[in-house]
């Protein structure tokens, strides 16, 4: 496992999640993410197609940050 720091515009939301974040759990993750930052990482394959955090992702885009 690498630890890395990618812009935003370069993960792709993957199609097939099941998993629905409601927006109250996103504005949770918004509120976490001011309060600490980043501490949960999005987990990507090589294709950064996102496999784990999803809507970590779409808190970071709702918050107009660039990275993760």
């Amino acid at each position: 496992m690498n630890i890395t720091i990618i812009p935003l515009d370069q993960l792709k939301p993957n199609e097939r999640n099941v998993r629905i974040h409601p927006d109250k759990q996103i504005r949770e993750y918004m509120r976490s993410l001011e309060m600490f930052e980043q501490v949960r990482p999005i987990v990507v394959d090589e294709d950064y197609i996102i496999l784990i955090g999803n809507g970590m992702y779409e808190a970071l885009r709702r918050l107009g940050r660039t990275e993760a």
